[in-house]
């Protein structure tokens, strides 16, 4: 059975002055249809698919009928809604359910998954200081591109590394590449919130990528081991005085994906410290 759309705006109404998720009201067997491009509902999806929507509402989407399905394992408590097109059966889910048509939903399923689609509170993001409790193994990421933060974060769970600080030049960890790209992981992770990647000269035993710093493999590292991941391009500014490395290639490749790069060293870190 479906609610009328003078009952849905009613219900959002109610959401928007108590700041609860959807969830808080809807009774799990009640399901919403959504036709319309002006649907309220619709637009605040359509949101989500930014970072200015995805800050600004503390939400975000998640893709993939197995990222979804561990996700409502674990984490059903951060649930909204479950989203779905014509063609699926609402019955099959728990959650609250707003089913779309097929064009509104092709308009959200933006990775062409055909399957349903979670509305989620995104998890909190912490906020790191110099006086923050030090991990053996920290990664420091400034990358502004979506896609390659969901490698990099994919490559932490990974390899055991135990912090992930996102300096303020990165990317939303919840827009919906990084959280493709990490298989669900960064909207599963704890991640702490940090200063810019010009900030850091007061920040100790911090290592760095260069293609002129000294052999991986012939490097010395102790606990707490600190890898810096700059921004694609940039690079790591040259106001930093912190210790570089770099791993041996042949010379047919001039350099690396600072995704790949990263991985191969917190591989090799996590295996020999």
């Amino acid at each position: 059975m479906c609610c009328t759309l003078n009952n849905e705006n009613y219900m959002m109404q109610q959401i928007a002055a108590s700041k609860k998720p959807p969830c808080c009201y809807a009774n799990k067997d009640q399901f919403v249809q959504i036709t319309s491009l002006e649907n309220k509902t619709f637009k605040h999806l359509k949101q989500l698919l930014e970072p200015k929507g995805i800050k600004k509402h503390g939400e975000h989407l998640l893709f993939g009928e197995s990222v979804t399905k561990e996700f409502e394992k674990a984490y059903s408590d951060r649930i909204i809604a479950r989203l779905v097109s014509e063609k699926f059966n609402t019955n099959e889910s728990s959650f609250k359910s707003y089913t779309l048509d097929n064009e509104l939903f092709k308009t959200l399923d933006i990775f062409g998954t055909n399957s349903p689609i979670l509305w989620v509170k995104s998890s909190e993001v912490k906020n790191w200081s110099e006086s923050s409790p030090i991990s053996d193994t920290e990664l420091f990421i400034a990358t502004g591109d979506p896609s390659n933060l969901g490698s990099l974060l994919r490559s932490a769970a990974a390899f055991n590394w135990e912090k992930v600080i996102l300096l303020k030049e990165c990317a939303n960890p919840f827009h919906p590449k990084a959280t493709r790209a990490s298989s669900g992981l960064s909207a599963r992770m704890t991640l702490f919130r940090g200063p810019s990647i010009h900030e850091l000269n007061n920040t100790k035993d911090l290592i760095a990528l260069d293609l002129e710093g000294e052999n991986l493999y012939q490097s010395q590292f102790k606990a707490p081991i600190r890898l810096l991941v700059g921004e694609e391009g940039p690079g790591i500014p040259k106001s930093l005085n912190i210790k570089k490395i770099h791993i041996p290639m042949s010379d047919k490749v001039e350099s690396l994906n600072a995704t790949v790069a990263a991985s191969i060293v917190m591989s090799y870190l996590n295996r020999n410290n």
